[in-house]
């Protein structure tokens, strides 16, 4: 399980992306723990969507769990709950 850390800005995008690098030669579906995610920007959750994108078209998904009011928030407001198949 991949955890994410508790803040994905700007400033920790670059080690957030190659962290997600890693999870990219995955045949099979990723899980993330949002849990401690408590600030998000659009450039990590860019990241995440190029995850997901890539995953959907090898036919896996990411599985989330935990809660995250931010990460949920925050791709709810940019109209991305159902990319990231995240419930709002």
């Amino acid at each position: 399980m991949f955890k994410l850390p508790s803040e994905l800005t700007i400033s920790h995008v670059e080690e957030f992306h190659q962290q997600v690098l890693q999870v990219l030669h995955a045949e099979h579906d990723v899980s993330i723990d949002m849990s401690d995610v408590s600030r998000i920007d659009t450039a990590s959750i860019q990241v995440l969507c190029a995850l997901q994108k890539h995953l959907l078209e090898i036919n896996n998904t990411i599985r989330w769990h935990g809660e995250s009011q931010a990460l949920s928030k925050a791709v709810d407001e940019l109209g991305l709950t159902g990319l990231l198949a995240l419930s709002a």
